[in-house]
């Protein structure tokens, strides 16, 4: 009971502190990609030096209204949102939730994953996908971006988890990875250039297609269409809540990547959950 509790609590820490890593990344990656030099949304230089490089690292972490370096104390994950309000220490600017969010669906991430696979290689590959996720749908809810960085990594890492588990009987087989690889990235293509022949536009960037590539070397090729039918409701659950709720004007457009990541970790959840945790209890309850 010692031990669980220890080992729950040093996946809290780990994850905590992740989190907030994973907002650098979701604020820096899109500015990195489209302007290493920019520093109009970013650090003056009158207070980091001409010369200051911009990547996850450099500079330190800075008020993105005030441009003011953050003190330790506001850096503490969860904690500092909750103290300061939700505001700027500095200038009292208000600070997005999405810093709160993802710092909280982390920890949810790890803890869930903990449960699902004890302290194993299997729970760290598990949460970081669903971590990846995470930046993915922010970072193109966000900028309209999904960084091919990240969704290789996302492709890397599921087809990792499928060789070293080769056995198929924690994560899918090696061949299913690599065929839900090709068929993810092909299906969106194919939808895609149907799409642009009857309407005349792109419906979709090829920022998607990566993505559900991704998304394929994870659950495989079995669950990609369900997948798919589960953003696109999710797609236009999204345009119903802007037209209808918060009364914004439809433009036709409406960014897919964060629906597809929404998908994936259902996807994901109900294939373990469901296929590890249930079946074997509703297998032995016939018996």
């Amino acid at each position: 009971m010692i031990d669980s509790t220890v080992n729950l609590s040093a996946v809290i820490a780990f994850a905590w502190v992740l989190g907030s890593l994973l907002n650098t990344v979701i604020y820096r990656v899109p500015r990195m990609r489209t302007d290493p030099n920019n520093r109009h949304e970013g650090p003056s230089e009158s207070t980091f030096g001409e010369d200051s490089p911009f990547n996850l690292f450099l500079p330190r972490s800075f008020c993105p209204a005030c441009n003011t370096p953050l003190a330790a104390r506001h850096l503490i994950p969860i904690f500092s949102y909750i103290v300061l309000k939700g505001r700027c220490g500095h200038c009292r600017e208000l600070i997005p939730a999405r810093y709160l969010i993802v710092e909280i669906a982390t920890v949810v991430a790890f803890v869930l994953s903990y449960l699902l696979f004890g302290l194993t290689i299997a729970a760290l590959c598990f949460a970081l996908a669903i971590c990846l996720l995470i930046c993915l749908a922010w970072t193109d809810f966000e900028t309209g971006l999904l960084p091919d960085e990240l969704t290789g990594i996302l492709v890397f890492l599921g087809c990792f988890a499928s060789a070293y588990f080769s056995g198929g009987e924690i994560f899918v087989s090696p061949l299913d990875a690599i065929i839900g690889v090709i068929a993810g990235y092909l299906s969106l293509w194919v939808i895609n250039h149907g799409f642009h022949w009857i309407r005349g536009k792109q419906g979709m960037g090829y920022g998607d297609f990566k993505l559900f590539a991704a998304i394929g070397a994870w659950v495989g090729w079995q669950l990609l269409p369900i997948t798919l039918v589960i953003a696109v409701i999710f797609s236009f659950g999204f345009v119903l809540t802007r037209v209808y709720i918060r009364r914004e004007e439809y433009h036709d457009s409406i960014e897919f990547g964060p629906s597809l990541a929404l998908a994936a970790t259902l996807s994901l959840f109900y294939q373990h959950t469901f296929a590890v945790k249930v079946l074997p209890v509703i297998s032995l309850s016939t018996i």
